[in-house]
């Protein structure tokens, strides 16, 4: 990677670069805006600030929509940034996974998987909590309960489900909570939703039950037991 880089600053250096900011009164700044305007790397190495011509390669690399630019950028977590940034306008999965830096790597798996709904995509991600916080998102916007599975943690994935379940009103939803205290909330929020008593049958702790009854007889606005009636999914 550092030969790439090198070689790479050797073929910029190259050529002569006219300066198109001279007399500027911020100078690189100037150049970062035009180098990206311009679609010309070259014109970074007329900026003598590291982190400004990493700035100024970024932006151009991201304005061109191709990684050649940011093989300009001396630091290599910055690079993998740059790459990670342009991947994500191709939503290039390949050369995403392909990143050796974490941080970069999942920033950059996340960005895509957000932009395409791809849940997968969050389960390869390096840093877990990350990844359940990209699935997360994208079950709730897609409602679609089968992103839940991807979440790793239980709880997380058990309020996924909550939600969508919600969403939805699926009771069929709550059925895949594995976490004993979600699933019983999921049926207790169902059945006050839908105003549908049988849906407590559904919860086999006795604690929940009663939640479930207790919520139905606050939900209902006269004492009459004919209220509740019965699911059309189970008709």
């Amino acid at each position: 990677m550092r030969y790439l880089v090198l070689l790479g600053l050797l073929l910029i250096a190259a050529c002569a670069v006219e300066d198109p900011c001279t007399g500027a009164s911020n100078h690189d700044t100037c150049i970062v805006t035009t180098a990206a305007q311009e679609q010309n790397a070259k014109l970074c190495t007329l900026i003598g600030d590291e982190k400004l011509q990493a700035w100024c390669y970024t932006d151009t690399a991201k304005a061109m929509e191709s990684t050649t630019p940011c093989q300009g950028i001396l630091d290599e977590r910055t690079m993998a940034h740059c790459v990670a940034d342009v991947t994500v306008l191709q939503r290039d999965t390949r050369t995403c996974k392909a990143i050796d830096y974490d941080q970069a790597r999942d920033g950059c798996l996340f960005a895509i998987a957000q932009n395409t709904s791809d849940a997968a995509l969050c389960d390869e991600m390096v840093n877990t909590v990350y990844g359940d916080e990209c699935v997360y998102d994208i079950a709730l916007v897609t409602r679609d309960p089968d992103a839940c599975a991807f979440v790793d943690d239980d709880v997380n994935q058990a309020r996924c489900y909550f939600f969508i379940a919600s969403d939805l009103e699926d009771i069929s939803v709550c059925k895949r909570i594995t976490n004993e205290e979600w699933y019983g909330l999921c049926f207790v929020n169902l059945a006050y939703q839908l105003h549908v008593l049988n849906v407590c049958e559904e919860i086999y702790d006795t604690e929940y039950y009663g939640m479930c009854l207790d919520a139905l007889k606050k939900r209902t606005l006269r004492d009459d037991p004919d209220y509740f009636e019965t699911s059309p999914r189970d008709k």
